[in-house]
């Protein structure tokens, strides 16, 4: 599913609970890749989103 985080579009795995794993980061900025809560593999809460 693709997701909104700061700003930022993310395709994301669903997990248990409220969680999802980045598969893919959708942007053109070097800089965002650089951003450990954006990298592919990362597991971020959805309720913090």
């Amino acid at each position: 599913m693709m997701l909104n985080l700061k700003g930022l579009t993310l395709e994301v795995e669903q997990l248990e609970g409220f969680q999802a794993r980045v598969i893919r980061l959708h942007s053109t900025d070097p800089q965002h890749y650089l951003s450990p809560h954006c990298q592919p593999g990362a597991v971020i809460r959805l309720d913090e989103v």
